[in-house]
């Protein structure tokens, strides 16, 4: 399977965040309107047994048969899944990979079952499924689906290989096929290594980037890690010349937004900051900090708050964590590519 386990000095890149909240926030942005559901299919019954359907499918599953993408598959997942393919017949090794696949993972033990179904309903058409995947040979993995009513059935959208969405990774990895052509790290990479050192007051050398469209309007942003010292950096590219908009340590972590990238982690002993960088025409449209002082026995004694460089009231930058500017979290695994 193919980098859905990542190495720990690029590890640092995953979101943080309530892995529940996220895939129920996944899900309900995934339909903008109102969706009527049929009262046979708006109940926990409907998606357990539909769950049920897909192995039992693919269990007697015979040879010319469609395949689970198109039989069970949602058409976003149908249409990224056939981008992917398409993707993967110009390069030597593909998404998947070692026998790998998102509906078996890698059990093929004469049956594959899946056990322990616990169903969610969601807001506007959808569904939240977990259970153990199991073969007669294996002891079991746990996997998380969300599901959305389409075409009159419960429908896989996603599925979850871990905390690694697959959905999401495999559009980022058909994304980074299409950005990465004619791309030229080396037009940005000096002037990205003297932007970090200049927060960091030594060398910062970024060895590795990738293209991620975060804010998901068609245009790439540029994601950077070096290892030595140990950062993590978003960058605007949106302009022609990359712009700094966060960058994390060893002792903080990036989190991507729908709208936008932070920062949150230690600023010394009972100290917690955290940096936001709200995003517009993939660009910066407001940045705002919020650094926190606790006592010994964890007790808030202290916050300092700025947007753009001013002092703000804590209520205020509460109030912008509050109001969607920056949207919900998410997970996202870049293709990452050495720099020259």
């Amino acid at each position: 399977m193919k980098k859905i386990i990542f190495i720990a000095a690029i590890a640092a890149l995953i979101a943080c965040g309530n892995k529940s909240k996220e895939m129920a926030a996944n899900a309900n942005n995934l339909i903008q309107q109102k969706t009527e559901i049929p009262e046979s299919l708006n109940n926990e019954e409907a998606v357990v047994k539909q769950v049920k359907a897909v192995y039992d499918y693919l269990n007697n599953r015979k040879e010319g048969e469609p395949w689970l993408d198109e039989k069970f598959g949602t058409k976003e997942w149908q249409q990224t899944m056939q981008k992917l393919e398409m993707v993967d017949q110009r390069r030597d090794e593909g998404f998947y990979a070692d026998g790998f696949n998102p509906w078996s993972f890698e059990f093929y033990g004469e049956k594959v079952t899946a056990e322990d179904i616990k169903a969610e309903i969601l807001p506007n058409g959808m569904a939240r499924v977990s259970f153990t995947l199991k073969d007669n040979e294996s002891e079991g993995e746990d996997v998380i689906w969300l599901m959305k009513v389409e075409d009159g059935q419960w429908r896989v959208n996603t599925i979850f290989n871990g905390e690694s969405d697959l959905l999401v990774n495999m559009r980022t990895y058909v994304e980074d096929a299409k950005f990465i052509v004619g791309f030229d790290i080396n037009k940005y990479i000096a002037d990205m290594n003297s932007q970090a050192s200049k927060i960091d007051g030594g060398k910062v050398t970024f060895g590795n980037f990738a293209l991620v469209d975060i804010d998901r309007d068609g245009k790439p942003e540029l994601c950077a890690t070096s290892l030595e010292p140990e950062y993590n950096a978003v960058f605007s590219i949106a302009s022609g010349k990359a712009k700094l908009l966060e960058m994390a340590d060893s002792r903080s972590n990036l989190v991507y937004y729908e709208h936008g990238v932070g920062v949150q982690g230690s600023c010394g002993t009972g100290c917690h900051m955290s940096s936001y960088t709200v995003l517009k025409n993939s660009q910066a449209d407001y940045s705002f900090t919020v650094n926190e002082q606790y006592d010994m026995e964890g007790k808030l004694m202290e916050t300092k708050c700025s947007k753009d460089g001013k002092d703000i009231p804590y209520e205020d930058a509460m109030t912008m964590l509050d109001n969607g500017a920056l949207g919900e979290t998410v997970q996202l695994q870049p293709e990452w590519h050495m720099v020259n």
